[in-house]
């Protein structure tokens, strides 16, 4: 919940400076104090009218000061005819003061969610809305992930802040996230995943079909709900190997949600998913790649689509039912992972029907521009959840000329110089970052030097 009160800068008509031109003037910037002069412009928040006293010794006289514009995203409703920078051509004045509820660490998000339904509803009530107006002030009311999100689009880059909330408006979070959850009366965990960025910088300039760009999407999107669940310096690898149009298709994620993968396919003609994957085997591998053990585990393809294929081998290699919901396309991934959990049952006997069903009803396209948190609160409106921080996910696949000069030497010389000789340069193709690396006979001169 937030009141904001705009802040309005109030521009001074001193006598000295009348019918000047002030785009082309150099101003003084104040906000409560000035060390004396005249002063040309400075700022109050539009809940405190504008009185004689700026300063410690400072005074205006009565009529010399006139609003210029609200320093904010949105006019004030208490001052609705006062234009706000953005419209007046300044789009980088965004500043706001606002107040907000908070709880105890530690509080269910039941029950933060009753609160801000019923702070929300107290905010708007006519009577309290018209004299938050008169105090000057802007009734908002928004949940918990729209104020962290505003807030943190205007706190300014800070060393070792993590990147991990942005928006596209004042509501919208960047979409290349995880988001992990627990129903606290159930023995049912979940994540929920959906990329944007990342995933657009995975597939681009691949030139994939979009029969591919959804199949790759849907192991991505799986790869990624299974990353979250890894720690220190593990990665999971998810390969489908097919015999039919689809080859292949891999993708893996680290412990830290860094993310590559690529489809490797013959054109044919638009087919069902299991026609064009056809026989063959999904594979999961774990890898810690601080000591370089890994496990594997293999399991025949399963299933109609790619969903069924992917529940199938969680009901094998996991030995527990799962829930899974994909969506991929060309602009974005999402998935909704649900586990069912020892104990389940004794918990609630019909939890799980319960959960599955409401979990079926989710449009996942629509949580591309959605907070995760009112997405898990709308779809599991009666039931206690626990929602985690979010994880941030990123495409992660560098430009690594130095480790192909190291294959190069390993070939050795006389091998290089016999291909130097047949084609005239050596073209080394990664696949799975989608790079090429190309040595002439300088280049190889420089590997060898």
């Amino acid at each position: 919940m937030r009141f904001a009160a705009l802040l309005a800068a109030l521009a001074v008509a001193a006598p000295a400076h009348a019918g000047a031109d002030s785009t082309n003037r150099p101003h003084r910037l104040i906000t409560a104090f000035s060390l004396g002069g005249a002063i040309d412009v400075y700022s109050r928040p539009v809940a405190e009218p504008p009185g004689k006293r700026l300063g410690q010794n400072v005074f205006v006289p009565a009529g010399a000061i006139n609003p210029t514009a609200v320093i904010g995203p949105q006019r004030s409703a208490s001052m609705p005819e006062l234009a706000t920078f953005s419209e007046r051509g300044v789009p980088s004045l965004d500043l706001a003061i606002w107040a907000g509820a908070g709880a105890p660490a530690g509080t269910s998000w039941a029950t933060i969610d009753r609160l801000q339904r019923e702070l929300r509803a107290a905010i708007h009530a006519p009577e309290v809305r018209e004299k938050t107006i008169a105090q000057r002030q802007t009734p908002i009311g928004n949940a918990p992930g729209e104020l962290v999100a505003d807030d943190a689009h205007r706190r300014p880059p800070m060393g070792g802040a993590h990147p991990r909330l942005g928006r596209e408006d004042r509501i919208a979070m960047r979409t290349d996230y995880v988001q992990r959850f627990v129903f606290e009366r159930l023995a049912i965990r979940g994540r929920l995943v959906c990329l944007t960025g990342a995933w657009q910088r995975m597939i681009e300039g691949r030139g994939y079909p979009a029969e591919i760009v959804e199949l790759l999407g849907h192991t991505t999107a799986l790869a990624v709900l299974l990353g979250a669940g890894q720690k220190d310096h593990g990665r999971v690898t998810l390969q489908v190997r097919g015999s039919g149009p689809v080859r292949l298709l891999v993708a893996d994620c680290t412990a830290d949600l860094k993310i590559r993968g690529m489809a490797q396919y013959e054109p044919a003609a638009a087919c069902d998913v299991r026609a064009a994957i056809g026989d063959g085997r999904l594979a999961l591998t774990l890898e810690d790649l601080a000591s370089g053990t890994f496990y594997q585990s293999l399991v025949p393809i399963e299933g109609a689509t790619m969903g069924e294929i992917f529940v199938n081998y969680l009901a094998r290699s996991e030995q527990r039912p799962a829930f899974l919901a994909l969506h991929a396309d060309d602009a974005a991934l999402c998935g909704l992972l649900l586990e069912k959990l020892p104990g389940a049952d004794e918990s609630d006997a019909g939890g799980w029907e319960r959960i599955t069903r409401l979990a079926a009803a989710l449009k996942l396209s629509d949580t591309v521009n959605a907070q995760p948190y009112d997405v898990l609160v709308g779809l599991f409106a009666d039931e206690l959840l626990r929602v985690f921080r979010l994880y941030p996910v990123e495409y992660h696949c560098p430009w690594n000329p130095a480790s192909v000069e190291r294959v190069l030497r390993t070939l050795g010389r006389p091998e290089i110089e016999s291909i130097l000789a047949e084609r005239g340069e050596i073209v080394i193709r990664n696949e799975m970052c989608n790079h090429e690396y190309r040595f002439d006979r300088a280049a190889v001169e420089a590997v060898f030097a």
